[in-house]
């Protein structure tokens, strides 16, 4: 996200040392995250009481909130899970067949507002078979996910 200093209007990074809080925020984040992606809507998601009282305290109005999450593999490994769900498929007669996930990278990016007690903004970005750990995967990710927002469609 930093290699958008330029387009993100970021001022700055709130740090915690209270662990107590980043594990009650931790909590909030996901459960905001989750409710705003089952309910594929952000009108009416209220933030929650820590997640305003820090963003107050520190004198901030618009909180950015990015969650990555991502898997991949080792070298090697993903041709030994395409063997297992070959045999699989053997032994079931076709019956089942798994076809292994090579990697994934999933980004939830969210702006929250302490002034208006709401999020002002949610995204999602998943890619299949993306490695988590590419920074050009990672680059158009964050492309995808603020486009019309921070900057102009393409």
């Amino acid at each position: 996200i930093k290699s958008f200093d330029e387009q993100i209007p970021i001022t700055g990074d709130i740090f915690l040392t209270d662990s107590a809080i980043n594990i009650t925020l931790e909590k909030e984040y996901e459960e905001l995250i989750l409710t705003a992606d089952r309910n594929k809507s952000i009108t009416n998601l209220r933030i929650t009481p820590t997640l305003d009282k820090i963003l107050e305290a520190n004198e901030t109005r618009f909180g950015l909130i990015i969650i990555s999450a991502g898997f991949t593999r080792v070298k090697g490994n993903y041709g030994k899970e395409i063997l297992k769900g070959a045999a699989l498929g053997i032994l079931t007669l076709g019956m089942y067949y798994q076809t292994p996930i090579k990697a994934y990278s999933t980004i939830y990016a969210m702006i929250v507002d302490s002034k208006e007690d709401n999020v002002a903004f949610y995204r999602k970005s998943f890619k299949e078979d993306m490695e988590p750990l590419d920074q050009e995967v990672l680059t158009n990710q964050y492309k995808k996910i603020f486009e019309g927002y921070f900057w102009t469609k393409k």
